[in-house]
């Protein structure tokens, strides 16, 4: 495709040694749209819901994603502070479910501010929350982005990601 670019790297290791900083970034957003972007340049919202195993409210690697969830985008556009209203300007569908992942995207949206609400699957309880990154949410578990997400012309905005732990009678264990 037109952004394409190469996927590998080339590292030569003897024997016993390792190799920690062969990492790849990705944008969801081509440059042309995100480096020093049009005014009326659009961008996205989005990330992931995971199930958070441990509780901890930290995106752990060995965490699956949450399938399934229906994330839906607000917006205020009476500006009494209130995201409230569903963003369908122009016909936008502003719901997603995640996918086998637990990933989903808001894309082509313009500047703005900008909610992010999940609706889990029944049972399950949640434990990350973006306006407590990294950490247990607390009192922040509200399934939304309490703190709007103000996007630029151009913005990519990947860090709305929510975890949640199952019901108990999902946990299983085998000992």
């Amino acid at each position: 495709g037109p952004f394409a670019t190469p996927h590998s790297t080339t590292v030569n290791l003897s024997a016993g040694a390792e190799h920690m900083t062969a990492d790849f970034g990705y944008n969801w957003a081509p440059p042309t749209s995100t480096n020093n972007p049009p005014p009326g340049a659009l961008g996205a919202i989005g990330d992931r819901v995971w199930i958070d195993v441990d509780g901890d409210g930290v995106q752990d690697t060995n965490e699956a994603g949450l399938p399934g969830a229906t994330v839906t985008i607000y917006y205020d556009p009476d500006g009494d502070g209130i995201f409230n209203t569903p963003y369908t300007v122009g016909g936008y569908n502003p719901t997603r479910t995640t996918d086998a992942n637990g990933n989903y995207i808001f894309d082509d949206l313009p500047a703005g501010a900008y909610v992010v609400k999940v609706t889990p699957p029944a049972g399950y309880t949640q434990t990350g929350d973006p306006d407590n990154f990294g950490a247990p949410c607390g009192t922040a578990c509200d399934n939304q982005t309490t703190t709007p997400v103000v996007l630029a012309p151009g913005d990519v905005f990947l860090n709305a990601d929510f975890g949640y732990q199952p019901p108990a009678s999902q946990n299983n264990s085998i000992g």
